[in-house]
């Protein structure tokens, strides 16, 4: 019990300082540049999710657990926004991007899970169910339409993005084909790993395994980075 528990904070605070690391070095390079700003955002998205997973697990009792939890949406419910909004970018769709109301789309989501999960009070401690298990306060998911508005945000920001990025393959030859292919193929296996994970094994097998997409995302955050 004691070796998991350690192991997942370990690995918990791993991703939490990768995560600003890589967030404070793009901004560091170039803080005019829109794709910097918003890969920032990405990271900095993913430092409020892992950080607040991270104090929420090991609080002490189940008030201070919730309340990290709420914290933590401000990553998680924002994350597939900033994402999306960044391969837009990074991929050339210009023309999209002069589009207003585009913007209205890829945020309103964002704002009303923070809303939602995050600041309505009663409301965003009922969307979480917490249970003290081997690796500390584990959140179980249970069916709810908020849970479900969630699920379909996630999903269908992912595969926004899986279609983007394949529309920049197919435009690009050589090596920036490869580069396309490999940014795809690191963000496929996160989302798959990440949907077994919080999606399958936790709501349909009833496994009590803690968050882990938190982790699976560092794949595609990676590849961006250094490719």
């Amino acid at each position: 019990m004691a070796i998991l528990y350690i192991l997942y904070q370990a690995v918990t605070f791993i991703c939490f300082a990768f995560y600003a690391v890589i967030g404070g070095i793009a901004l560091s390079m170039n803080p005019k540049a829109q794709e910097n700003r918003i890969f920032s955002m990405v990271g900095f998205s993913l430092v409020f999710w892992v950080g607040a997973i991270l104090m929420s697990t090991v609080s002490h009792d189940l008030k201070t657990a919730l309340f990290w939890r709420r914290i933590s949406a401000i990553g998680w419910g924002t994350l597939y926004s900033f994402l999306l909004h960044f391969f837009l970018v990074l991929c050339g769709e210009k023309r999209l991007l002069k589009k207003i109301w585009l913007y209205f789309i890829i945020y309103l989501p964002a704002v009303i899970n923070i809303i939602v999960f995050c600041i309505l009070g009663d409301i965003a401690e009922n969307q979480f169910h917490l249970y003290m298990t081997e690796f500390g306060w584990t959140n179980i998911p249970e069916k709810s339409l908020w849970d479900t508005f969630f699920n379909i945000y996630y999903l269908s920001f992912s595969s926004a993005v899986i279609i983007v990025l394949l529309r920049w393959g197919f435009r690009k030859k050589g090596f920036r084909r490869k580069h396309a292919l490999g940014i795809l193929i690191s963000y496929l296996t996160a989302i798959i790993l990440g949907s077994v994970s919080e999606i399958f094994l936790s709501r349909f097998i009833y496994m009590r395994i803690p968050s882990l997409a938190q982790f699976f995302i560092a794949i595609p955050m990676i590849s961006i980075f250094y490719e």
